[in-house]
């Protein structure tokens, strides 16, 4: 129902309030989702959460082993030639970093600078490749260059300065980032020389023995990997714990480098620098620190991870130095050698020259010489909103397979595995923080793949790849990074929307931590909760909800009522009951949702604001049209106040207002809302974009109540040819836009179309997600029905009771899906003359409905109309006609007096009131009927016909 319960930061869009985002039938925004694991906050786009990190625990990462020279030591370092330099602090200290100069552009990865300084990144006439994370315009460096970058060449001038003349920026450093001079940072990667022991400020060094040679061409790019024992030295020593890459780029890399113009490896003594075999990918405005840990995490052995020690060392720094007292054999030291990535910071030179443009442009040329990707996932995954981090994906992909692409996400929790993972069917809203570096890329993209097609081949590789690790590692739970392989999998199967196969892992881990922690353990709790989700997901509802019973019950003993998981537990069992038709017992659970969620988070809080969208779900299930409309619009009020009135989260709740109205008989008052919400869409996400085409189907969808047949059929042809072509004849939205199209076509009368539909989309349903998903249960049903309205008795009969037989095995017989397939059932024998049998079936479902949605229910006054239409067949007119009245009276409190539902139920009284020859009063309801029909539908509608010939009939028999 478009509800995120994840942090909404601006570089994730999301859609979904988490687990169990079903919607109602075509309409699909509207039904509140289940998320978390039961120990996370809610998913985005239909997804199952955990706010657990995605491993399974991992103690301290290797530590450098390399030897450490001693303090003060005067070492050479690889310049022009032999030339050699002495640690120094540089003379930098009093102005800030600056990149400049005419010439190529610098390829940066992100970050936001901090307040009060802009340090000018400039020169040409192309703006730099920025990749990593966005920067407001008030702080974000201003990037520029003069040449190409990886992706296209061209561009317009920076504003920032003139071209070719490098900015000056009056801020130190320090101003900068609130961290230690430039004078305590390394010129140099041999400098051991502590920040604590940093000599103060002083003017740089010229050269020792300056050459007077030419100086050698630079090496290819291709070939400047740096060993991860550098890696681990260069972090321990130099990097403060709270930076940035973007800092370590600005305030160590470039001052470091810019006498020289030159590569940070450049200066690096050779045994350093190697051929890589790793490619990172990764966001400038991550910490540093963890980035390096991420990596080494990634090469780290099951010994090192349980053998790190007690959980002491907390931050990555301390763990990595831990892992270095514990683990300095030779072999650990020839392994840090060993391994080499190539990291572009050091690699890529970051000032504009001939250099720097051949390092852009062979980047792609880098993806396909090493082994791997290592994709350096953050904690909230916004590493898949960064154009360049999407391109180098795409590149690895298409060059080497999903087998080349390995993500690293140890810190990533369940939910925001799904946010990324919807995010990444949005590739046109992922960000640079250079305009024109995204729309080369996008150019790019879209001449060879497309945009909406990346995305898809992305999904698909990040699940291909959690695939392939989970076999590299195995079943052996004992094994953390066989447990981590098994949660990214199960993650990623999940949020990709393949349920039956994410159900094999997360058992296996279930199973795993019972055996070994204990029932009771917050690792079992979390994988009981998933294994829920995935069984909701399954339509599995009844099995899931004692799962979600248990986890909720042992959250409150253990963390109390307001934390977050226990939050999310609590609406994730809401949602389960709800999604069983019992939405009276589920309301309370949303309501102390809501109100605790309001206590702890605030009323404008994004997850308050999902609290209260499914609490008007649930009033709209319960036919409370009214009051779900009132919520419905506080929250689309306070969601365009607080994200934005065309952030994706409030475009749900515009089309959530939409169907309210719609479901309230209200097609006109809705009509401008759906297209509203479908233009706002295709302007957000673009016209092909799966949510933009399911607004077209709820418009499609509208267009057919009122009547306008021939305009509804175009456009849903138009959505399920571009969901075909997008997603693939057998993906869920595919086959749904099917259905909504047969459904329209047994309307118009267009009857042997609309049945090969629907048996092909039945087909294929069995065949994707099974014969008892709700999804294959409601096409069975609509099939059933187009078969009553073709009068094939004989098969709509058996099939009608085959799915009301699976779906009271699923729900029960009081669920309202279920009522629902047997009032049809009734009718169907009703219109096969056993009008006994029918009426008996008919009593049983309106006191159900009743019962479990209340008297005044639109569906409980349907039941009402059709059963009096039974009782009148039986020649007892007179108790029809005291049922017509009643449904009448109820349905023009519920809906209004010229809802069309209500004038149905008109005609029917009026068809009653003829039989018995009260003609006055038949003859005043059919004129009202007709009147109120052509008004709301327009006078072709075969419903206004139908009761003009009601009306024309009546005339002839007063007449006689």
């Amino acid at each position: 129902a478009g509800n995120t319960e994840a942090s909404t930061a601006r570089r994730v869009s999301s859609v979904g309030s988490g687990m169990n985002q079903q919607g109602l039938a075509s309409e699909g925004s509207t039904t509140p989702g289940v998320s978390g694991t039961g120990s996370g906050s809610q998913q985005a786009g239909g997804s199952v959460a955990s706010l657990e990190p995605a491993g399974g625990g991992a103690a301290a990462d290797m530590g450098p082993h390399g030897a450490v020279p001693e303090p003060g030591t005067t070492l050479p370092v690889r310049g022009d030639g032999m030339t050699t330099y002495q640690k120094t602090s540089g003379s930098q200290a009093d102005t800030a970093p600056r990149v400049s100069d005419t010439g190529t552009s610098t390829r940066q990865q992100g970050g936001v600078a901090v307040v009060g300084t802009t340090p000018n990144v400039n020169g040409g006439s192309v703006g730099t490749a920025a990749k990593g994370a966005g920067s407001d315009a008030s702080t974000a460096p201003c990037v520029s260059g003069a040449g190409a970058n990886p992706v296209q060449q061209g561009g317009s001038a920076d504003p920032c300065t003139q071209a070719g003349k490098e900015a000056v920026v009056a801020s130190t450093p320090a101003q900068l980032c609130d961290v230690k001079p430039s004078s305590q940072l390394p010129p140099t990667m041999e400098s051991t020389t502590s920040p604590a022991q940093a000599p103060s400020p002083s003017p740089a060094p010229a050269p020792v023995a300056a050459a007077a040679q030419q100086p050698p061409s630079p090496p290819p790019v291709t070939r400047l990997g740096i060993t991860l024992g550098f890696l681990h030295e260069f972090a321990d020593m130099y990097v403060p714990e709270d930076y940035t890459t973007l800092q370590v780029a600005m305030e160590i890399i470039v001052p470091q480098t810019r006498a020289q113009a030159c590569r940070y490896v450049d200066l690096l003594p050779a045994r350093y620098v190697q051929p890589p075999a790793y490619f990172i990918s990764h966001m400038w405005s991550w910490k540093f620190h963890d980035l390096v840990d991420a990596i080494t995490s990634f090469f780290r052995t099951p010994q090192d991870a349980t053998g790190s020690g007690g959980g002491a060392a907390t931050s990555p720094k301390a763990r990595r130095a831990e892992a270095l007292r514990k683990s300095t054999s030779r072999k650990a030291r020839q392994f840090d050698r060993d391994v080499v990535v190539w990291v572009d910071i050091f690699a890529v030179n970051q000032h504009p020259n001939t250099t720097q443009e051949d390092d852009l442009n062979n980047l792609v040329k880098v993806i396909q010489q090493v082994d791997k990707t290592l994709l350096c996932m953050d904690a909230k995954g916004a590493v898949l909103t960064r154009i360049w981090c999407l391109y180098e994906i795409w590149n690895t992909v298409k060059f080497k397979g999903p087998g080349g692409l390995v993500v690293l996400s140890q810190q990533l929790d369940g939910v925001q595995l799904q946010r990324v993972m919807h995010s990444v069917d949005l590739v046109q809203q992922a960000q640079a923080t250079v305009a024109a570096d995204r729309e080369r890329i996008l150019e790019e993209i879209e001449g060879d793949i497309g945009a909406l097609k990346l995305g898809m081949t992305i999904k698909q590789a990040l699940v291909d790849s959690a695939r392939l690790e989970a076999v590299q590692y195995g079943a052996d739970a004992r094994n953390p990074k066989a447990t981590a392989a098994l949660w990214k999998l199960y993650y990623m199967l999940q949020a990709a929307g393949n349920y039956l196969e994410a159900e094999a892992p997360v058992r296996k881990l279930q199973e795993h931590y019972s055996r070994t922690l204990g029932p009771e353990h917050t690792e079992t709790i979390r994988a009981v909760a998933s294994l829920a989700n995935c069984l909701t997901y399954q339509g599995k509802d009844a099995e899931a909800e004692p799962l979600y019973r248990s986890c909720m019950e042992q959250y409150l003993d253990t963390l109390g009522p307001t934390h977050r998981y226990t939050m999310t537990c609590i609406s994730n069992l809401a949602v389960c009951i709800g999604t069983q038709g019992r939405f009276a017992e589920a309301e309370p659970l949303y309501i102390q949702a809501l109100e605790i969620r309001r206590k702890v988070l605030g009323a404008e809080h994004p997850h308050t604001l999902d609290s209260l969208n499914n609490l008007a779900a649930c009033l709209k299930a319960q036919g409370r049209i009214a009051d779900a409309r009132t919520l419905f619009e506080q929250v689309l009020t306070l969601r365009s106040k607080v994200l934005g009135a065309e952030h994706p989260q409030t475009l749900d709740s515009l089309n959530n207002l939409a169907v309210c109205l719609k479901a309230n008989g209200q097609y006109a008052a809705a009509a401008p809302l759906l297209w509203q919400t479908l233009n706002l869409r295709a302007k957000v996400l673009g016209p092909d974009h799966p949510q933009s085409l399911q607004a077209a189907s709820n418009v499609a969808s509208n267009l057919q109540k009122l009547g306008q047949y021939d305009e509804a059929v175009a456009l849903l042809r138009k959505v399920l040819g571009l969901n075909t072509k997008n997603l693939g004849p057998t993906h869920p939205a595919t086959l749904a836009s099917i259905s909504t199209l047969a459904d329209c076509l047994r309307a118009k009368g267009e009857y042997s179309e609309a049945e090969k539909l629907l048996r092909d989309a039945l087909r294929l349903l069995r065949q994707v997600v099974g014969q008892d998903h709700p999804e294959t249960l409601s096409c069975m049903a609509n099939l059933a029905i187009l078969l009553f309205g073709m009068q094939a008795y004989s098969e709509a009969e058996p099939m009608l009771r085959e799915v009301l037989s699976l779906m009271c095995n699923q729900h029960g017989l009081d669920h309202p899906d279920s009522l629902a397939v047997q009032q049809q059932l009734a009718n169907c024998l009703g219109s096969m003359g056993r009008h006994a049998e029918a009426k008996e079936m008919m009593k049983e479902a309106l006191e159900l409905f009743t019962e479990v949605l209340g008297p005044d229910h639109p569906s409980t006054l349907s039941a009402l109309s059709d059963l009096a239409v039974h009782v009148e067949a039986d020649g007892q007119h007179q108790e029809a006609e005291k049922f017509l009245r009643q449904a009448r009276a109820g349905m023009a409190t519920a809906l209004g007096e010229d809802n069309p539902i209500t004038l149905n139920t008109v005609v029917c009284l009026a068809d009653c009131l003829a039989a018995q020859k009260k003609y006055s009063e038949a003859n005043s309801l059919y004129h009202q009927a007709v009147e109120g029909l052509e008004g709301q539908l327009g006078a072709a509608h075969p419903k206004v016909q139908l009761a003009k010939e009601r009306l024309r009939q009546l005339s002839a028999d007063m007449e006689s």
